[in-house]
């Protein structure tokens, strides 16, 4: 909803940190980043005009690191309704 905080989960081993990237579904609109354990996007982000959309940044402890989703296999971002 609109101006309410919106908490998102992501399951990984422990020794992996992860980023939450989301913006609204507007291209002029920055993205922002929320790095977890906590990924809660603030209600002041979330707006009734725009829907909003994210995704995650998984990174390894060696450097290394993916994306979910997996931009190879399907559109590289969720998206979410507000309303």
């Amino acid at each position: 909803a609109a101006g309410k905080p919106l908490t998102l989960q992501l399951q990984v081993k422990p020794a992996h940190a992860v980023r939450l990237h989301y913006r609204p579904v507007n291209q002029l609109a920055p993205f922002q980043t929320v790095e977890g354990p906590d990924l809660t996007i603030p209600g002041k982000d979330l707006a009734a005009r725009w829907d909003l959309m994210y995704y995650f940044e998984v990174l390894s402890p060696g450097g290394g690191g993916w994306f979910e989703p997996d931009p190879r296999v399907r559109t590289p971002y969720h998206v979410v309704p507000v309303y």
